[in-house]
């Protein structure tokens, strides 16, 4: 809560504009507008106002490492006879060359008006730019934070406007603009440098006639409505997905109570409360998100790779404890950014005799996991059956002996795999699979498990049978065996054009989607293991992961292995390694995957060469879950029934997958009865939430009536959870708030009385 004294004279003039009803400052949210890898940039229509005076506001925030290009467009409307402005980077003579951003306009007598500014002072940061000409002084002007920079001469005032559409972040061929504006303003008057400075950090609370463009950003739409007049909205573009290209923040929500007593005026903002005029003795609390930490909710995130072989790399651990980033002094660590440990290893490695287990015996194995365990990881497995290309049998011994028949590979055919259709396989791999969900049917463990693992680098395509017609009935034989014995965990299938076939790569064969909807109709969630490869991830691909985005969640690998593999070679003309981890996330983006993957060997080069799009996936990708609105009472009496109001949001473009049969919609909303040491004295579930149904952009609102009853007069504090209710109402996901939050999971709210 804050509270200042003001003058009564001011203080009468507020209420006055409370009481009307008219749009003051406190009526809207302060908000900033994302332009994001793969964006087209904003277009307006042309500025048609003939002034020759004008001034341009903005706030400007641009990602670090990303606008380092010459004539990178923030905001244009010049044309090819210089009428118009331009704003943007371009290399500074008078600076030895540095990359500055640049204000372009020219006067009536053909002189240019240029100012250029610093980009330090906007990258990574928010800043506020204005420039005016005025025509009345022959003066051009450049402002920074409200104040003056620089100015100089424009006789006549500008050139005037074009025909040219107005756009922001992008211009024709120009390099585009990454990272975010916010409130920006074109006026077709020259604004004093008293207006600039007591009103650029300042919400308008009327527009004025000469006020042309006002864009606040206040709704997430494709459409941006110009809250200066009916003219000049604009849209995003491209027009397909636009709202992955684009995201809007909030900045500073607006204030929520405002009250006027003995000559001093009181609001309040987040996290703080104001009367609920729907629900009476209800009160309103606004909650400010989290948006960059690392949240370690399940089947969300970075997932690390590691093996599950003896010990060979003993530094493993060490060197991902230990990573460098460029522009940051100490090293950071792989904990604070992976939530899963995804270990590739073969059956030998976890069952080399029958009933023996490496979980039990395998040091290297039980090494990769302690370690991971220690730093707060889950856990996930690929078990690969098939010993092509590999150095060792993947397939034990023992179902050899036992009789299986199978094929051999590799230099003099020392290699040896099972048929997936021979019997014998079938049985003892059966007992294995029962035996590894004995150990690992743990969903505080593990995250999820590959429920096939056949085929060429278990990829469940290229496979070899003793009769290829019984492709149909081994598919389902093992995903049927693998959805038997893990209840728990989400189970994940290769969604391959060839899957199941005796091929790797080709036209797809017509029976590979209904293969794969029998899986996914099991629970079976989407992996690919080839994002990022432009000859091999394609049409057919998007098109599945199309059809089940949030029915089912998508796992994510890159294709491109880049020392070793000739990735120059992508139809996308990667030239560099950045570019391929740059490809491996717009693929990502596109299909809304939950998580994405640090392979061994491609590791350093996530941090080192694309470090922004780690942290971006962190921020935006898969699932990231708060209520930004909630409403409940102050004083309760006992065995009354209250209702609770609650809204939630998902920032992340992917989703929540409560509807998965394993999860079984077992994650809920609860709000409890916190004591003064934070335990939970009660608990009321909200059974009508489904997290499934949360996505980016469009919130949910729920309207909760629940019974007081069990609970001892006195006071406590409301807290609210997203709970496991099959377990006890435990925390299940952890909610993005910024503070507040228990060390059990529980987000704070406020006091409540039960009488």
């Amino acid at each position: 809560m804050k509270k200042y004294c003001f003058p009564i004279h001011f203080i009468l003039s507020v209420f006055i504009l409370i009481v009307a009803g008219k749009s003051a400052y406190a009526a809207d949210n302060f908000c900033g507008w994302e332009l994001k890898t793969g964006h087209e940039g904003i277009v307006g229509t042309p500025l048609t106002f003939a002034e020759k005076s004008m001034t341009l506001e903005l706030w400007l925030n641009m990602n670090e490492g990303k606008n380092d290009t010459e004539k990178t467009t923030i905001l244009g409307t010049m044309d090819s006879g210089n009428k118009g402005v331009l704003l943007s980077l371009r290399k500074n003579a008078e600076n030895n060359g540095a990359l500055e951003i640049r204000f372009y306009a020219v006067n009536p007598q053909k002189k240019n008006i240029v100012f250029s500014i610093p980009c330090n002072k906007f990258t990574g940061k928010w800043g506020h730019l204005a420039f005016v000409i005025s025509e009345k002084e022959n003066k051009a002007y450049a402002y920074v934070n409200g104040e003056l920079l620089s100015k100089t001469d424009a006789v006549g005032g500008w050139i005037g406007n074009s025909n040219i559409a107005l756009s922001i972040g992008n211009w024709y061929s120009d390099p585009k603009l990454y990272g975010k504006i916010a409130d920006l303003r074109i006026w077709k008057t020259a604004r004093t440098a008293n207006e600039i400075k007591e009103n650029y950090n300042k919400y308008l609370s009327e527009n004025t006639s000469d006020l042309v463009v006002n864009y606040k950003f206040t709704s997430y739409e494709r459409e941006i409505v110009n809250s200066a007049g009916s003219e000049n909205n604009a849209l995003c573009n491209p027009e397909s997905n636009w709202n992955i290209y684009h995201s809007r923040k909030i900045l500073a929500q607006k204030p929520t109570d405002i009250s006027i007593a003995k000559n001093e005026i009181t609001w309040s903002g987040k996290n703080t409360l104001a009367a609920d005029n729907e629900i009476a003795g209800n009160y309103i609390i606004t909650v400010e998100p989290e948006t960059q930490k690392n949240l370690r909710n399940p089947l969300t995130g970075w997932a690390l790779y590691g093996s599950g072989g003896t010990v060979a790399q003993s530094d493993f651990w060490n060197k991902l404890d230990n990573i460098k980033v460029p522009g940051i002094s100490e090293p950071v660590k792989i904990e604070d950014y992976a939530n899963t440990l995804y270990i590739r290893t073969s059956w030998t490695s976890l069952n080399p005799s029958e009933n023996v287990y490496g979980w039990d015996t395998n040091p290297g194995l039980k090494w990769m996991i302690e370690n991971a365990r220690k730093r707060g990881m889950r856990l996930a497995f690929r078990v690969v059956v098939d010993s092509r290309d590999k150095s060792e049998d993947f397939s034990p011994r023992y179902v050899k002996d036992a009789g299986a028949e199978g094929f051999t590979s590799g230099s003099n055919n020392q290699r040896w795999s099972p048929y997936p259709d021979d019997p014998v396989f079938q049985e003892k791999y059966a007992k294995f699979v029962e035996a590894f969900a004995k150990k690992f049917n743990d969903p505080d463990v593990v995250d999820f498990i590959d429920g096939f693992g056949l085929g060429l680098w278990g990829e469940a395509h290229n496979m070899k049978y003793k009769n290829y017609s019984n492709r149909e009935s081994v598919f389902k034989w093992v995903v049927d065996l693998y959805t038997k014995h893990f209840t728990k965990i989400p189970l994940a299938v290769n969604y391959h054009r060839l899957i199941g076939t005796e091929q790797s790569w080709g036209s797809a064969d017509k029976q590979s989607k209904g293969l794969l909807e029998y899986a996914f109709n099991k629970g079976y969630v989407l992996r690919q293991d080839a994002f990022g490869m432009s000859d091999y991830y394609q049409k057919w691909e998007k098109n599945v992961a199309k059809e089940w985005i949030f029915k089912r969640p998508i796992i994510m690998e890159g294709g491109w292995v880049t020392n070793s593999h000739s990735w120059w070679n992508d139809p996308r003309g990667y030239e560099t390694v950045a570019d391929v981890r740059q490809g491996e996330f717009d693929d990502s983006k596109e299909a809304r995957v939950n998580m994405m993957d640090f392979r061994i060997g491609e590791v350093d080069s996530w941090f080192q060469n694309s470090f922004n799009l780690v942290q971006e996936f962190i921020s935006e990708g898969g699932y990231r879950l708060y209520p930004d609105r909630l409403s409940l009472p102050k004083e309760v009496n006992r065995n009354s029934t209250i209702t609770i109001a609650h809204r939630w949001n998902n920032l992340g473009w992917g989703y929540c997958p409560t509807n998965i049969p394993c999860w079984n919609q077992k994650y809920k909303v609860a709000f409890g009865l916190l004591d003064a040491n934070d335990n939970v004295v009660a608990t009321f579930v909200d059974s009508r939430t489904d997290l499934s149904k949360w996505m980016k952009g469009t919130p949910v609102s729920y309207d909760f009536e629940t019974e007081i009853s069990k609970v001892s007069a006195g006071t406590y504090t409301w807290g609210v959870a997203i709970v496991d209710v099959t377990r006890n109402n435990i925390k299940g996901i952890e909610i993005s708030a910024k503070e507040n939050i228990t060390s059990s999971g529980w987000l704070k709210l406020f006091d409540v009385k039960i009488k």
